[in-house]
């Protein structure tokens, strides 16, 4: 193929797709390829400033990908964009925490973006339901939204300890 031919071809997939699109693609494929070649030419981008690259996709990339039914789509769809938002699993010890919630090992948890794609993968394989259910879980949206819930548990915890219900009391107040 010349020069121009694939300057042509390229052309026409940047005007139907656009530069993110096939940057990441192309990111996607190079990535994808396990040959010595691939990682060299990795390796000649960052040595010589090939621009910042992101490494691994995020929640939105990652389940745009996936092949689902429909509505399960677009409820990870919705998951996702929340996710990067902080909307959804806030914090890194909100992620771990729902990995443990689902009985999944949570010790490999340092970072929210290092468990996107796990996260996720996971979530794809929910029915429709427990994803809605999962969805609709204020317990997921982090510290903010769970506030009422601390509350009540040390309103109760007080009320307990500090009413003499404990452990040795006569229960009489």
């Amino acid at each position: 193929m010349s020069h121009s031919e694939f300057e042509d071809l390229f052309r026409i997939l940047l005007d139907r797709y656009g530069r993110a699109e096939l940057q990441r693609r192309l990111e996607l494929l190079v990535d994808s390829l396990d040959v010595k070649g691939a990682r060299g030419l990795a390796q000649k981008r960052r040595k010589y400033g090939g621009g910042a690259r992101r490494i691994g996709r995020d929640a939105l990339e990652y389940v745009n990908e996936m092949e689902l039914p429909r509505r399960r789509k677009e409820i990870l769809l919705d998951l996702a964009a929340r996710f990067q938002r902080k909307e959804f699993l806030p914090a890194a010890g909100d992620v771990r925490n729902f990995f443990e919630s689902q009985g999944m090992d949570s010790a490999s948890v340092k970072s929210r973006s290092a468990v996107a794609q796990r996260l996720f993968f996971f979530l794809s394989s929910l029915t429709e339901e427990r994803l809605l259910a999962i969805a609709r879980e204020p317990a997921y949206c982090g510290p903010v939204k769970l506030e009422p819930l601390a509350s009540a548990i040390k309103r109760s915890s007080r009320a307990r300890h500090g009413s003499g219900d404990g452990p040795g009391s006569t229960g009489s107040a």
